[in-house]
């Protein structure tokens, strides 16, 4: 394996905190999803059907957001920082209400929510990967960047699974909801917030 991509990333500030912001959302997207089937039947008292429309309603939500992004203007990078944190934040929250939906309306609403959150992050962190590395290095980062996302999923299926055994689904959820909002808040305040030339970090990386 190629390790460039990781000591890159130790390198760059930017991107150590986009690491822990995809290790949480992972982490957090997995736990919840792996329960998504027993929480529609069990807690939402559905069927098959219910858990159709309930699975299909976060994707819903990403394209009618990605639909309206591609209408945005172009806004500057602190202010795509604080775009991506406040979807970050209200993907996450997404989860807690969730927890207290109660029936197959509500639950339908959440996830459409968190599917507009979606688009948000997903290309306001590749946008700031490509204002970061330079194009000759990109893909041993990216690379990285993936890697950090297949071991927190797995991470997350397990936290899920046995957290929701022990303490049911709607704990499990609160509980995930509530540890990855923390810590996205905890990482953009304390680092991030006001540090755009130190986030960046070197610009000789990769020369």
């Amino acid at each position: 394996m190629d390790f460039k991509g990781s000591v890159i990333y130790l390198q760059k500030p930017v991107l150590i905190y986009l690491g822990i912001f995809m290790a949480v959302s992972n982490f957090s997207i997995f736990a919840a999803q792996a329960m998504y089937l027993p929480f529609a039947m069990e807690n939402l008292n559905g069927d098959a059907w219910t858990y159709g429309i309930f699975a299909a309603s976060w994707p819903v939500g990403y394209i009618i957001r990605a639909l309206i992004l591609g209408r945005l203007p172009d806004f500057e990078l602190s202010a795509r920082i604080k775009i991506m944190i406040a979807a970050l934040v209200l993907g996450t929250l997404t989860f807690i209400l969730l927890a207290f939906s109660g029936n197959i309306y509500t639950a339908v609403v959440v996830e459409i929510a968190a599917g507009i959150s979606g688009p948000f992050w997903n290309v306001y962190s590749t946008h700031l990967y490509q204002v970061t590395v330079p194009e000759d290095i990109r893909a041993q980062v990216f690379s990285f960047r993936i890697l950090i996302a297949r071991v927190f999923a797995p991470v997350g299926i397990l936290f899920g699974t046995f957290v929701s055994a022990a303490f049911g689904i709607e704990i499990m959820l609160m509980i995930v909801g509530a540890l990855s909002c923390t810590v996205i808040l905890l990482v953009y305040f304390i680092f991030m917030r006001g540090r755009k030339e130190k986030l960046l970090g070197r610009s000789s990386i990769g020369s």
